[in-house]
């Protein structure tokens, strides 16, 4: 592989990447709708049947992890269109024990040894 294929892979990549970025926050600009919540697939289903990479899962679930942490703050108020506090978000509460167990069963080991769930959670 010359130079020039290295250059126009990685000229398609930053591309890619940057499109990804402009959707994913698009997606997840202004007041999030119930079809946001119903066309993210579970994170399981991110990391397994589509393969994508733990970053690009996360990245696609801020929004839903955001609105989750909001409305455990403040149940009173709805903060997904369409949805009033339910399990739905509830399953995407970030310090919740059911999502820290998810996250580490779906993760190599090898994450595990130099961070906690949590702390890994609270990143994202």
């Amino acid at each position: 592989m010359g130079a020039k294929d290295i250059w126009k892979r990685g000229t398609i990549f930053d591309k890619c990447s940057n499109v990804f970025l402009q959707l994913s926050e698009f997606l997840g600009s202004g007041r999030l709708s119930i079809k946001y919540l119903h066309l993210t697939p579970s994170l399981e289903d991110m990391l397994g049947r589509l393969q994508l990479d733990p970053e690009v899962a996360f990245h696609l679930l801020r929004p839903l992890l955001r609105v989750a942490i909001k409305q455990k703050e403040d149940e009173s108020v709805p903060m997904l269109e369409g949805v009033t506090p339910s399990d739905l978000l509830k399953a995407f509460d970030p310090f919740s024990s059911s999502m820290q167990q998810r996250v580490q069963q779906l993760l190599p080991a090898q994450t595990w040894a130099n961070c906690s769930p949590q702390l890994y959670l609270a990143f994202w």
